[in-house]
């Protein structure tokens, strides 16, 4: 009986394993902005812009999510940009200028959250194991 359930652990272990070595390799996820093809002037220059920025997943789901963020932040800025005239690109650059660091900032606590949440689920199985 002790074997079968050591080859189960076992096999866990280096699943689990193999799972972290892929987390580690983040991948950059550009475009969390999608402009309208009919979109002009300062409109689809912020646009275009906002799609330079990025976050690092690793993996989809989580992806996702953090684009979703960055999505909705873009969202709140094309508004401001629509609703007045005034607006310029350079402008928006101005006011952007530590945007991608602060996605990084918490780019980086989300995927330590991430990693930690699932360390805890794999150590839970492996104690019901």
């Amino acid at each position: 009986m002790k074997i079968p359930s050591l080859i189960i652990v076992t096999l866990f272990l280096v699943i689990s394993i193999t799972n972290v070595r892929a987390q580690r390799r983040l991948e950059k996820i550009y475009d969390a902005m999608e402009c309208p093809p009919r979109s002009s002037g300062t409109y689809k220059k912020v646009c275009n812009f906002l799609q330079n920025f990025y976050i690092k997943s690793p993996d989809k789901k989580l992806g996702s999510y953090l684009k979703s963020g960055v999505q909705e932040a873009g969202n709140r800025i094309m508004r401001t940009v629509s609703q007045s005239d005034k607006v310029t690109l350079q402008i928006v650059k101005g006011c952007l200028l530590n945007f991608q660091v602060t996605i990084n900032k918490l780019n980086e606590e989300a995927i330590r959250k991430h990693r930690s949440c699932k360390m805890d689920v794999s150590l839970k199985l492996a104690d019901n194991s």
